[in-house]
């Protein structure tokens, strides 16, 4: 009896191991569906409010066709909305676009409508141009790779750059600053901000510079010593 007793427990302990590790493996199995469910992003007026976006997003990324973006659905280096809209339609608002923000460093959305950008999310963003809308405000100091920004052409009263020390190309032209600090942009090579309502200018830290055009504001006065690479410039 004391062996059978013996045989009895090690069977038991068996049983009981079999039994934790198949609870472990549904566990574990469970997870990576809820994680997997979790990790989709649903395209709905909640996530992308924008109708016209919400259609553009859903048409050209939603791969499976399933009504949501799996991480392979967002994995997107480029996104290009230019030229993507149909005649008498406008884009106001990209709220949604942070969700590519992992993969994202070119976004294009120049002549679209918009009257409102965040691209705060994007911290992988190296190229923007939004030229061509209708934003009134504009902030791109997390944007802390960015090197290109073309956002000429809008209505802009302001434009914050913070310390975007990788930006090389900056083009805010046509637009209606009334100040601009480009101190901060030590990197800064082509530099365009005509036409717009600026009094004051300081680019002595643009060391950098070779080509700058500042025609059409109410600047009095503007040094340029400092800029010794400069090849043209273009001041009234």
């Amino acid at each position: 009896q004391k062996i059978r007793g013996i045989k009895m427990n090690k069977q038991i302990k068996k049983y009981l191991s079999l039994f934790l590790s198949l609870t472990l493996l549904l566990g574990c199995f469970s997870f990576a569906i809820t994680s997997a469910a979790e990790d989709e992003i649903a395209i709905d007026s909640t996530n992308f409010s924008d109708p016209v976006f919400r259609r553009i997003v859903s048409s050209n990324y939603d791969i499976n066709g399933d009504g949501y973006l799996n991480t392979q659905e967002r994995n997107k280096s480029l996104i290009s909305l230019s030229g993507m809209i149909d005649d008498g339609e406008s884009i106001k608002t990209l709220k949604g676009i942070e969700f590519f923000a992992d993969s994202l460093s070119v976004l294009r959305c120049g002549g679209i409508g918009l009257e409102e950008l965040d691209v705060s999310a994007l911290y992988n963003l190296t190229s923007l141009t939004c030229q061509g809308n209708a934003l009134t405000e504009l902030d791109v100091s997390a944007n802390t790779k960015l090197i290109t920004l073309n956002c000429a052409t809008n209505m802009l009263e302001e434009l914050n750059l913070g310390n975007l020390s990788s930006l090389q190309t900056l083009y805010c032209y046509v637009n209606c600053l009334e100040s601009i600090d480009v101190s901060q942009l030590v990197n800064l090579v082509s530099f365009r901000c005509d036409q717009n309502e600026l009094a004051v200018l300081d680019v002595t830290n643009n060391t950098q510079l070779q080509d700058f055009a500042c025609s059409m504001n109410h600047l009095t006065s503007l040094d340029l010593s400092h800029n010794t690479a400069l090849s043209s410039a273009t001041e009234s």
